[in-house]
């Protein structure tokens, strides 16, 4: 496994980045181009699902073949929770910010489309979890070179046999059965 940055690991700290800044913004001396920037996040916001969505689905196309599927899959499935989480809170931070701006006088058209943007978010979470299972670590089994034909394990498989066992599998093997 390689310890360069994943896209993942990029798109969790710049979700956490944002989401420090806009959870820190307190009353703004310019209100309105405070709520200029909330739309405009609000508007970047809406792409959340696809983008989630989308990275979910480049971890699972881009399974390594090189026996470390398991290892893969855990750290992926951390990487993974960690950016949905952090790019939910920025959805959050953004929505409460943008009901505060309203609250007080400054409209936020994207709201309800944001609001709409992080149930999809949070479906797509749940959806992308639901079944990815958490592999127990165990010894690494060797790289592919180390494992045996599958001839060569039929004929130790058929040593081991009695003989009447070994012709019921070559009836069966002569049959397609097996």
């Amino acid at each position: 496994m390689t310890c360069e940055p994943s896209i993942l690991e990029v798109r969790q700290a710049e979700a956490e980045a944002v989401s420090r800044v806009v959870r820190g913004w307190q009353v703004a001396a310019n209100p309105g181009a405070r709520a200029r920037a909330l739309e405009a996040l609000a508007q970047e916001g809406l792409e959340a699902p696809k983008r989630l969505r989308a990275l979910a689905s480049d971890v699972l196309k881009n399974r390594p073949s090189d026996g470390t599927l398991l290892a893969y899959m855990n750290q992926q499935r951390q990487a993974l929770s960690a950016c949905f989480a952090a790019s939910l809170e920025l959805l959050r931070a953004t929505r409460d910010q943008a009901r505060a701006s309203e609250q007080s006088g400054w409209p936020i058209p994207s709201l309800p489309a944001l609001q709409a943007a992080i149930a999809a978010a949070e479906l797509e979470e749940r959806a992308t979890f639901a079944h990815w299972e958490v592999f127990d670590p165990h010894d690494e089994i060797g790289p592919p070179d180390d494992y045996i034909s599958h001839e060569e394990f039929m004929k130790r498989l058929e040593d081991l046999m009695s003989p009447e066992a070994r012709r019921e599998l070559k009836n069966r093997l002569a049959q397609g059965g097996i």
